[in-house]
């Protein structure tokens, strides 16, 4: 599985084998990106697509110094049960994500 950063379509995509295999659709909101939307497709669905892109792009918000809003379900839920990526979440927003 490879994962990359597309700025032009401001996602961020899993690959397999050079198959767009998911993605999370997001939004620049001031100095921070809104992650809104994450999809896998059913033919690439329980082999943890989702979790990998979770994992690298809240990995490549923090390396960036980008503060998320995690508006995807998705995306809040992943961050929830791994608690090193709360900090990304500005801390006077994190009740509203109920984090």
């Amino acid at each position: 599985m490879e994962f990359r950063h597309v700025e032009s379509t401001r996602r961020f995509e899993a690959l397999e084998d050079g198959q767009v295999a998911g993605w999370i659709d997001c939004q620049r909101r001031g100095s921070a990106v809104a992650m809104v939307h994450t999809r896998v497709p059913d033919q690439f669905g329980g082999r943890g697509v989702g979790q990998g892109l979770a994992a690298y792009a809240l990995g490549y918000a923090r390396e960036n110094g980008w503060p998320v809003l995690p508006d995807c379900p998705f995306i809040r839920h992943y961050i929830v049960g791994h608690p090193e990526f709360v900090a990304l979440v500005p801390a006077g927003q994190r009740a509203e994500f109920d984090l």
